[in-house]
């Protein structure tokens, strides 16, 4: 009783009544192993719909697991023995109201704060928005077993220092994915959530952002991209640059792909260095885009005085501050538009949309 009035308003959910008895029992175990705010963010889930479905219902590549089977695996587990609450900061039910929220609302919680991870961050925001339980599983598997194995067969680890806090607003589940990526985008490199500066210890005063140690240097460059997508989905991606027409053919790819529900579509643009975005409409005049900033830097736009990285990239506008959604104009996207990022047609398995 006394976990029945805990749960009261899950068990009174339209969508909570129509599950299985064993669906039920899963649904109260992963409501109860968060926080209030994990709470309010597994009622939100409820809601939502992937392809006309109920996303707790969604399923993984080729997996048998629904997305409600992910979460109770995590909310029932064992963190992987790396992991040290004290060192994480956070415990399970804070670990669990993250990645609630990044699978309910990844628009506003799927960000790359400050670190040079525009490129994953935009991917596994596709993942998380298309493919809940497949972003689900990646991060259940590397919380509780430090390792996950990839749609393509290949294994991806987190890095040794994912764990602790970097000084972002990156949540435990995002760290852990994010370097578990990059590293599998460039073995042999060495990739650090935390660059330890030039007294080689992290922790103090002079520590930057990420880095690959071999290379002192971060971000992606587009192989690396490349096999990224490709052990995500399993399937092979290309990349599209300027035609004879120049931009003008890559914003008519752009559109194509977006007409064909194979977005959004993961774009470079000058943005004082090469940053990645997702392209989810082109109307008008105007393209719009889910920057990984993410919710968290609505409004942070060029301007008379500014300063800071933040604050480079061509002239545009915030049109949704709460999903991160900014626009810009077609003129703008011919001056700073690189290239983008697509699926090759031929390579999608038959039955499978790019989307999925």
């Amino acid at each position: 009783m006394h976990a029945e009035l805990k749960s009261i308003g899950l068990i009174k959910h339209h969508r909570y009544e129509v599950l299985s008895k064993e669906e039920k029992g899963k649904a109260v175990t992963v409501f109860e192993s968060t926080t209030p705010d994990g709470k309010k963010a597994f009622l939100k889930l409820l809601e939502k719909d992937i392809d006309g479905k109920p996303a707790l219902a969604s399923r993984g590549y080729g997996s048998t697991e629904t997305l409600l089977d992910e979460l109770h695996r995590l909310s029932t587990s064992d963190f992987d023995a790396k992991f040290d609450p004290k060192v994480a900061g956070v415990g399970k039910d804070r670990v669990m109201e993250d990645l609630l929220k990044e699978v309910s609302d990844p628009d506003h919680y799927i960000n790359q704060d400050n670190r040079d991870v525009c490129t994953v961050t935009s991917i596994t925001h596709s993942l998380a928005a298309k493919n809940p339980a497949e972003y689900a599983r990646i991060t259940a598997d590397l919380a509780t077993r430090g390792t996950s194995r990839l749609a393509n067969g290949d294994f991806i680890r987190p890095t040794n220092d994912s764990w602790k806090d970097d000084g972002s607003n990156r949540s435990v589940g995002e760290r852990l994915v994010h370097s578990g990526l990059m590293d599998y985008a460039r073995p042999g490199g060495i990739y650090e959530n935390i660059d330890p500066g030039l007294d080689g210890k992290k922790g103090t005063a002079d520590d930057g952002t990420d880095r690959f140690t071999v290379t002192g240097t971060s971000g992606l460059v587009d192989a690396e991209s490349l096999k990224i997508l490709k052990g995500l989905h399993g399937y092979e991606f290309e990349v599209y640059m300027d035609g004879a027409g120049g931009k003008k053919d890559v914003l008519d790819k752009i559109k194509e792909e977006l007409g064909s529900s194979r977005g959004p579509v993961l774009a470079g643009f000058d943005w004082g260095g090469t940053h990645m975005v997702n392209i989810t409409k082109v109307e008008g005049d105007r393209v719009y885009f889910r920057n990984p900033w993410g919710g968290y830097e609505a409004g942070i736009l060029p301007g008379v005085g500014a300063t800071g990285s933040k604050h480079l990239g061509p002239a545009r506008r915030t049109d949704d501050g709460w999903s991160g959604i900014e626009s810009m104009s077609t003129k703008e996207y011919m001056k700073s538009g690189i290239g983008i990022i697509i699926p090759k047609a031929m390579s999608v398995p038959a039955g499978l949309s790019a989307a999925e």
